[in-house]
C-alpha cells in the first residue's frame, strides 16, 4: 500500500508522501481489508478519491523526500493498532484505523465525527476480518512490473511430477514442525532418512535460512520466530540469490532490521528457549513446498520460501517489504526467472521491455491457475497488469484488472487436479497472436512489438477467451483498436 501512496504522489509531481496520499494508496487496491471495509462503511470511493486529490494537491509540499509528517503519524498508529489487537502484522486495516485517528486527512473529513467514526470502523473491521478468508493470490497490488537481468540461483535439485499434488495432512505438517524445532536445537541432529518426511524435502540453504531467522528472533530478544525473522534469514547471506535479489531491490539485512525494530520493536529479556514458529511462519514454510511441488522441484530452497513469504502476503514480512517500497510482483517474477520457469517465445528479440513484461505476466497467471500453456486469455490478462500502451487504452475503454479477472475465473478456472507444470509453452493461437504483433510493427516500421502491439496481436487472432472476456466487459474490439492505432508510434509501446 505505501508502494501505491509512493505512485499516487508521483503523479500528482508530489515528492513526499502525505497522509492523503495514504487514502489514496487505500483506495488503489481492490483485494485489501481497508476496501471491503471502506464498502461496510458506504463511503463513495469516487468522491473520497477526488477530495483525497484535491487535499494533496492543496497541501504544503515540505523540501524533503519520503514521509511526511502526517503519514508517519498514520503509519505510529496503525502499528499502535496492531498491537493493542495483538495481531503480528501491520495491515491496511490498521492503516484505515491510523487515517481515522489521524484526523486531518480526507478519509478522516468524510467520516466525522471522529469518535464515533472510528468505533464504526473497528466495527467494521471486526465484521470483514471474521468472515471466509479469501483465497490468498500472488498479484495484491498491480503495481508496474521492470524486468531486470537474473543472477544464478542456488538451484534445487529438480525433480518431475508425473501425478497431481497431494497435500499434506496435519499430521505430517505437525512433524514437520517438531523436526525443525529439534533442528534449531541442536543442527547436528536430524532424523533418520526413512522418518524424514517433509523435513527431508527442504534444501541446506532453507535449513540456513530458518538457522539464521532464528538467530535474529534471539538477537532482537523475541520469544517467536515470524515471518519477519525468515525474512531476515533470507538477507542474511548477501551472497546468496535471495540475499542479493533483496540487497538489489534495497531491502538488505540492516535496512531489514531496522524496519523490524521500527514495527514491533525488541524484547525486554533475554530468550530461555527455543522460540517456536508463529502460524504465519508455519504457514510460510507449507507454501514453499507447495511452491516447489509447483515448479516440479523435489526440494524447496530459500527461493521458494520467499516465493512463500510473498504468497502469504499478511505477515510483518510483508509490512517491511512494504516500508521499504519492495515490489513483490517484481520478485515473484525475477525468482521464477532464476529457477528457470519464466519462458519466452521465439520472436523475444522482437518485442520490446514492455511487450516481454507483458509475457511474463501472462505466464505468471497461467501458473497460478495452473495452466498447462499460455493462451490469448493470459496475454490479455498479462497486458493489463504490465500497465503499458495497452493496459491504458482498456482501462480508458473501462476494463479494470479485478472485473477482467473475475471473468477469467469463471471461463477458466483453475485445475488444482492437474500435475505442476514443468515449464510453461504457448498455444498456437498465443504464438500467432505474438507473431502478428511483429507484423503489426513491421506495418508501421519499428523494430520491436510493444505492449500495444501484442493487444492487436490478440485481437487478431480466431479462439481462445478473449472475444468472450470483452463481450463481458462491454467493450468491443472495434473500440480497442480505433483508441490504440494514434498511440503506437512508439516502439516501447
Amino acid at each position: 500500500m505505501l508502494q501505491s501512496a509512493q505512485e499516487e504522489a508521483a503523479r500528482l509531481g508530489h515528492g513526499q508522501i502525505t497522509a492523503d496520499h495514504l487514502v489514496l494508496g487505500v483506495i488503489r487496491d481492490p483485494a485489501s481489508v481497508a476496501r471491503l471495509v471502506l464498502g461496510r462503511l458506504h463511503v463513495n470511493l469516487d468522491e473520497l478519491a477526488r477530495a483525497a486529490t484535491s487535499a494533496a494537491i492543496n497541501a504544503t509540499q515540505e523540501s524533503s523526500s519520503g514521509l511526511s509528517a502526517t503519514a508517519r503519524m498514520v503509519i505510529e498508529l496503525a502499528v499502535e493498532e496492531a498491537r493493542a489487537s495483538h495481531h503480528t502484522y501491520v495491515g491496511t486495516e490498521h492503516l484505515l484505523v491510523g487515517l481515522v485517528r489521524e484526523g486531518t486527512n480526507a478519509l478522516a473529513q468524510t467520516l466525522q465525527p471522529r469518535q464515533e467514526a472510528l468505533q464504526r470502523t473497528r466495527g467494521a473491521i471486526a465484521t470483514v476480518l471474521s468472515e471466509a478468508s479469501r483465497r490468498p493470490m500472488p498479484w495484491r497490488g498491480t503495481s508496474p512490473m521492470t524486468i531486470g537481468v537474473g543472477t544464478q540461483p542456488e538451484v534445487p535439485t529438480p525433480g518431475r511430477t508425473t501425478a497431481a499434488r497431494v497435500a499434506p495432512t496435519s499430521e505430517e505438517e505437525e512433524r514437520l514442525f517438531e523436526q525443525l524445532r529439534a533442528f534449531l536445537v541442536d543442527p547436528t541432529s536430524g532424523p533418520p532418512e526413512s522418518e524424514a518426511g517433509l523435513f527431508g524435502r527442504l534444501s541446506d540453504t532453507t535449513l540456513q535460512v530458518f538457522q539464521s531467522a532464528h538467530e535474529e528472533a534471539q538477537r532482537f530478544a523475541h520469544n517467536y520466530i515470524g515471518t519477519e525473522h525468515i525474512l531476515l534469514g533470507l538477507a542474511h547471506d548477501p551472497q546468496s540469490s535471495t540475499g542479493r535479489l533483496l540487497r538489489d531491490l534495497g531491502a538488505d539485512l540492516p535496512k531489514i532490521r531496522n524496519a523490524v525494530e521500527f514495527i514491533i520493536g525488541r524484547g525486554d529479556r533475554p530468550l530461555a528457549e527455543t522460540p517456536a514458529l508463529t502460524p504465519r511462519a508455519k504457514k510460510v514454510l507449507i507454501l514453499a513446498l507447495d511452491e516447489a511441488d509447483r515448479l516440479g522441484h523435489a526440494q524447496a530452497g530459500a527461493e521458494h520460501v520467499l516465493l512463500g513469504v510473498i504468497r502469504e502476503g499478511e505477515g510483518i514480512a510483508s509490512g517491511v517489504l512494504e516500508s521499504l517500497v519492495v515490489n513483490t510482483d517484481w520478485i515473484r517474477t525475477q525468482l521464477l526467472e532464476n529457477l528457470g520457469q519464466v519462458q519466452v517465445p521465439p520472436t523475444l528479440a522482437r518485442v520490446s521491455r514492455g511487450g516481454r513484461g507483458a509475457l511474463l505476466q501472462a505466464q505468471l497467471v497461467a501458473r497460478w491457475y495452473y495452466h498447462a500453456q499460455v493462451d490469448t486469455e493470459h496475454l490479455l490478462v498479462g497486458l493489463v497488469r504490465e500497465r503499458g500502451v495497452a493496459a491504458r487504452v482498456l482501462h480508458d475503454l473501462g476494463v479494470e484488472l479485478r472485473a477482467l479477472l473475475e471473468h477469467f475465473e469463471a471461463l477458466t478456472p483453475a485445475d488444482t487436479g492437474r500435475p505442476a507444470p514443468i515449464g510453461l509453452g504457448y498455444t498456437l493461437a498465443a504464438q500467432a497472436a505474438i507473431e502478428r504483433a511483429s507484423w503489426e510493427a513491421d506495418q508501421r516500421s519499428q523494430a520491436r512489438a510493444g505492449s500495444g502491439h501484442l493487444l492487436l496481436g490478440v485481437l487478431a487472432i480466431e479462439g481462445g477467451h478473449v472475444p468472450d472476456l470483452l463481450a463481458h466487459l462491454g467493450v468491443s474490439p472495434e473500440a480497442i483498436r480505433e483508441a490504440l492505432e494514434p498511440l503506437l508510434s512508439s516502439e516501447e509501446s
